[in-house]
């Protein structure tokens, strides 16, 4: 693509239609009386979807709709516009607050209702809560279900069919914020007024998503606003806005934020729907604009920095958005190539597919760093379709495929951007192609994948706020479910997503001296994949201790089906300390017995409250062993060594939770385990494995081969 300078951006003479959503916004209002009634829908879909003969950004071919999915999709959103002239849509008159406040004790969402009664119940914890933090939440998501809800199904309505009767409860809220909008304070989460914030939203990312929704539906309804209407909208609501989002509090943050990929796709998106380009010129080109954060903000494997795959899709969004904003005004990035920091060309395309290669067996991501929620396939169908509109890819062919048969209401993004499956891939390609096992060492994780089942190893940088102390932090999937996991974290609002889901022990990694890892990036030192077996050794240093940490992974496949993951911590030490490793399962059997207590669990008070763990009986065991429930002969043994302890029970993530501590170690120590997954067919005695510590050595048998394993700090060696 030709080299984008500030003066190609023009625009095309069109009467184009733009389209752009958002993916949250939260806030305000008034009564509204309604006056017009809308016909009931008695024809056939396909005969009043007519969406006004416009050329539109996300179907720049109206035709394109066509697909039986899509017609169905939009005629229901019809049949919802007519159920919403009967609800009640008044606009609150003040600001919502911080969406996170509106959870339970333990993370939960609170289920949100139209009706406000000021008191709130949680059913998965049995308690009413109530109180200012509660309620002025609520208001941010009774706002979000006004505009989402109501205005943007009837714009949405209005422009399917070109009849103004869909368009009346759009109008009417947008005229209706635009009133009330330029006299409401900036107001923070902990309710200071100043010029950190929202106006809205007490943040100004939800303020930049919910302008992103206001932009979309002003567009959609303009044609029959007139001339001071639009004049109202566009000051008092949109370009007011931005001044928001501009404010000096509001602008303190790293330029690479996912704040910030908000910020200027609501500009981008409010260019297009005004055609104000010098305020797109500005999105793009600025100092903090779209080209630098594309430029700066996704490592040499794609991924965005902050090291979340829920954060990698979130800015995606944005800038997904702000792409087609451009394309509107004449601006095709699509094809944008960007030279990365080792001089290599990076196509756009890339951090749309970089995520894609982290997907399990069953279809789920892993919760790397801050994830909330979690993600699966079906999840991010909307960039999926986004991605296959726009490049042609085995990738994106293969999992929108798989993601289009999730049982899920896909997004009207989702709906609008929907196309066929690209002419690359054949019904036999898509059928045959599978995932690969790939060491993404920029973004710091390494993925093995066989026999259907999934590791993940995790190495890589920190992640800045949204990053947890978690280096050589391993989970383990098969197609029928976790056996070892991330429990990723939970609203930021509660004390347990800072103390417990970002600290070391919520992860199954290993620890020095009970203190919790540094903030610090790892590295890979060996990694082989081929047909027989995969092996990963990665590291990281810990200048407290003097220490040089490694972990290493072999998976090893048996011959008649399953296979064996052989799973080692070496901790090299010039400062002398106790050493514990950790891990937390998933689908254990329930029987856990031989608890004592005889001793106190090495953690601290901010851990211990999140943790139930109680010591183990371990005398005369060399392995310990752990039954997984989602088949036979799935296990994973432990090696127990001369004087540690073993404490096991349940942690605040609801899994089983086991802290295996040496004490005082002078040099060297190595923990060892076997993960063995099977069928009833496949036997793996653990009980016959030569382990020497002192040698560094291990030595074990799958059907008739001996396998031996050395290593040596960073070095591994494997003989059969």
């Amino acid at each position: 693509m030709r080299e984008l300078m500030r003066n190609e951006v023009f625009r095309i003479v069109s009467i184009s239609l733009i389209f752009v959503c958002s993916s949250f916004s939260g806030c305000l209002s008034s009564e509204i009386e309604q006056q017009v009634e809308p016909e009931s829908i008695e024809k056939e879909p396909e005969s009043i979807l007519n969406p006004m003969n416009r050329e539109t950004l996300f179907l720049p071919d109206s035709s394109k709709i066509t697909e039986p999915q899509q017609i169905n999709y939009f005629s229901s959103m019809m049949e919802k516009n007519h159920e919403n002239f009967e609800k009640n849509y008044s606009i609150p008159k003040r600001g919502g607050n911080w969406t996170l406040y509106f959870v339970c004790s333990d993370g939960s969402r609170i289920t949100y209702e139209s009706n406000n009664s000021g008191e709130f119940y949680c059913q998965s914890t049995n308690e009413t809560l109530k109180g200012e933090k509660f309620t002025s939440s609520w208001f941010a998501y009774r706002h979000r279900e006004i505009i989402k809800d109501f205005a943007l199904v009837s714009a949405m309505s209005y422009f399917m069919t070109g009849d103004e009767n869909e368009s009346k409860i759009a109008v009417d809220i947008l005229l209706q914020y635009s009133q009330i909008y330029p006299s409401l304070p900036i107001t923070d989460k902990r309710n200071h007024s100043g010029d950190e914030g929202g106006k809205l939203t007490t943040q100004s990312l939800d303020e930049a998503i919910l302008l992103i929704d206001f932009a979309w539906i002003y567009h959609l309804v303009k044609p029959i606003l007139n001339s001071s209407e639009k004049l109202d909208v566009e000051n008092n609501l949109l370009m007011a806005g931005l001044e928001v989002l501009d404010s000096p509090g509001n602008l303190k943050k790293n330029a690479l934020s996912n704040w910030y990929t908000y910020h200027n796709s609501a500009k981008g998106v409010i260019a297009a729907a005004t055609d104000n380009i010098s305020l797109l010129n500005e999105s793009l080109f600025s100092s903090g604009g779209l080209l630098f954060q594309i430029q700066n903000g996704f490592d040499l494997d794609g991924f965005w920095h902050e090291g979340s795959l829920a954060y990698h899709n979130y800015t995606l969004t944005a800038m997904a958005l702000h792409l087609d904003s451009s394309h509107y005004l004449g601006v095709d990035l699509y094809d944008y190539e960007w030279e990365n920091s080792v001089g290599n060309l990076m196509h756009i395309s890339t951090p749309f597919s970089a995520h894609i290669h982290l997907m399990k067996p069953t279809g789920e991501f892993p919760k790397l760093n801050d994830d909330m929620n979690g993600l699966d396939i079906g999840d991010v169908r909307e960039l999926l379709e986004y991605s296959n509109l726009h490049w042609n890819d085995i990738i994106f062919d293969f999992h929108l495929d798989l993601a289009r048969t999730k049982n899920i209401a896909p997004s009207l993004r989702s709906m609008i951007w929907m196309s066929s499956i690209s002419n690359l891939s054949t019904s036999s390609e898509l059928s045959e192609w599978t995932p690969e096992s790939k060491d993404l060492n920029e973004f710091g994780v390494s993925i093995i994948r066989k026999n259907g089942v999934y590791i993940l190893v995790d190495y890589g940088p920190h992640g800045g706020w949204h990053g947890h102390r978690d280096k050589l932090n391993i989970e383990v999937s098969t197609t029928l479910g976790d056996l070892i996991t991330d429990p990723g974290t939970v609203s930021y609002s509660l004390d347990s997503s800072r103390d417990w889901y970002r600290s070391t022990y919520a992860h199954s990694t290993v620890l020095l001296g009970d203190l919790e890892q540094v903030e610090t990036s790892g590295y890979i030192l060996i990694s082989e994949h081929n047909s027989d077996f995969s092996m990963v050794v990665v590291g990281y240093n810990d200048s407290r201790f003097n220490a040089c940490v490694y972990r290493g992974i072999v998976v090893l496949s048996l011959d008649d089906s399953g296979l064996i993951i052989f799973d080692f911590i070496h901790v090299e030490l010039g400062t002398s300390t106790n050493i514990s490793r950790i891990f937390h399962f998933s689908n254990i059997s329930p029987e856990i017995s031989g608890f004592s207590n005889s001793s106190a669990p090495p953690v601290p008070d901010v851990i211990d409250k999140y943790t139930d763990l109680k010591s183990r009986n371990i005398s005369n065991e060399n392995f310990h062993q752990f039954d997984y429930n989602l088949g036979s002969n799935t296990y994973s043994s432990l090696w127990i060594n001369d004087g540690d302890e073993l404490f096991t029970g349940f942690s605040e993530s609801s899994d089983l939770m086991i802290l295996q501590r040496s004490e005082v170690v002078n040099s060297s120590y190595t923990f060892l385990t076997f993960h063995h997954i099977g069928n009833d067919d496949t036997k793996f005695d653990s009980q016959s494995i030569l382990f020497n510590q002192t040698a560094h050595k291990v030595i074990f048998s799958v059907g008739e081969k001996t396998h031996q394993f050395m290593w040596n700090g960073s070095k591994l060696e494997h003989s059969i």
